[in-house]
């Protein structure tokens, strides 16, 4: 599996709910978990995902995220979900590719929503965010519906690049910093 690390859900939520240690993270980069991963309403510390694959259900719904939370060049196969959760600093999932739903509404992002060339296959769902930093979907495809119904952005959309097949889903979509490019 090019160089992947096979890891269970089981010891992934027992490094990830220990207390946040500034300048600490769980590395988990180019990790293989092919199991259903729930911590749903868990306070996790900081962790690398970069380059991991999901092959199963994830479920972070209503998680708080107190240090890094990357999953940069991830992989989801299945569906996920992020639902009421809140990031406390910058959410980077750069170059991902969600081949099934991904919900994050009522999402809080403290920092920035980075989703910069990601691909979304079946469905993205940003209802009710609220964003500190900006949203950024820059050269992202969306094969599906995109959702930002009622989202608050203050820190801006970004999405020069981006390629929508259909048209977002956006009544009482509030902007408050930059709208690179204005199509929402």
């Amino acid at each position: 599996m090019n160089g992947m690390r096979k890891i269970g859900a089981d010891k992934i939520a027992e490094r990830l709910t220990r207390p946040q240690v500034v300048g600490e993270f769980a590395d988990f980069r180019q990790c293989h978990i092919s199991e259903p991963l729930n911590l749903a309403g868990k306070t996790l510390c900081g962790f690398d995902f970069s380059n991991s694959r999901f092959d199963a259900a994830i479920d972070f719904s209503g998680v708080r995220f107190d240090g890094l939370s990357w999953f940069i060049g991830s992989q989801f196969h299945d569906k996920c979900d992020f639902a009421d959760a809140c990031f406390s600093n910058d959410a980077r999932f750069d170059k991902c590719r969600f081949d099934s739903s991904a919900e994050f509404a009522a999402v809080e992002f403290r920092g920035i929503g980075a989703f910069d060339h990601v691909v979304f296959e079946q469905a993205a769902n940003f209802s009710r965010v609220v964003a500190y930093g900006n949203l950024s979907l820059q050269e992202a495809r969306i094969s599906c519906d995109l959702r930002l119904t009622d989202a608050t952005l203050m820190g801006g959309l970004w999405s020069p690049g981006a390629e929508l097949q259909t048209s977002p889903k956006a009544a009482g979509l509030q902007v408050h910093g930059r709208q690179v490019p204005n199509r929402f």
